[in-house]
Formats: C-alpha cells, structure tokens, sequence
C-alpha cells in the first residue's frame, strides 16, 4: 500500500519539481539543448490507459534559437522545403529497435522529431519545436 500511495504522488509531484536540468537532460537526447540560460514556461504530464505524453515549453535566448535552427537545417535527417515530412505514427512495430529521425519547417516552426519503435512494446514518439514567431522551443514525448 505504502509503495501504490509513494507512486501516485510522485506521479503527481513531478510536473512541480520538473527542472531546467530535467529539461536540459531530455533535449540533449535529441542533440537540441539550450547552451544559455533559459526559464521553463509550461510543464504538463499525463496519463490514461494505454498512453502517456509528457511536455514543456521553454523560453530561450535568440542565440540559442538562431544556433539550434542552424542544427536543424544542417542535419543530415532535415526534409527539404517542398518535400512531404514522413508519418511516423504509420509505423506501429518492428522485428528489431528501430529509431527514426526527422528534421524539417512548416510555417510555424523548425521540428525535430523521433521515434523509438520497439518489438512487442508501443512506439515511443518525441517531437521538438523551434517556434518562429517568438524565442520558445517545445518538447513532447508520448506513446500510443
């Protein structure tokens, strides 16, 4: 009993004591991190049966902008303008680890997406947006 109540308030304490180490952390699995100082804005969790998504959001310098647009643009993953970014949700299973990679712009922002799709278990979807319109970058991870 005492193991079920520890884990239902940290399920319910993480979002509160969710860190910009936290989020430095997650972002540098995707080789997208914030180099200055930045201040998280937004941190929301989740879960229902069957799923699980996790997000923030950012605000960061324009330095720190302007060099991760540079990264996303220069990644050997980037999909040129004009080109149909790939679905990844389409892809539900495999015989083996599977990740896959993506970098492209739409109107609104600069993306970053992947996916961990593992045998006999959900996919694993994270996807990470540079917006344009102001110096805030966004992260979302969830399962289905």
């Amino acid at each position: 009993m005492a193991l079920l109540l520890w884990g239902i308030t940290s399920w319910f304490t993480a979002d509160y004591f969710f860190s910009n180490s936290d989020a430095k952390k997650l972002l540098a699995q995707h080789q997208l991190e914030p180099h200055d100082d930045f201040k998280i804005v937004y941190k929301h969790s989740g879960v229902a049966p069957g799923e699980y998504f996790e997000e923030f959001t950012i605000s960061i310098t324009s330095s720190d902008k302007q060099r991760l647009i540079n990264e996303i643009r220069q990644s050997r993953y980037f999909v040129p303008a004009g080109q149909q970014p790939a679905d990844f949700h389409t892809s539900r299973h495999t015989p083996t680890k599977t990740i896959l990679q993506q970098d492209y712009e739409d109107q609104f922002a600069f993306i970053r997406e992947y996916a961990e799709i593992l045998p006999d278990e959900p996919p694993v979807y994270h996807t990470i947006y540079i917006y344009k319109k102001d110096n805030t970058m966004q992260y979302h991870e969830s399962d289905e």
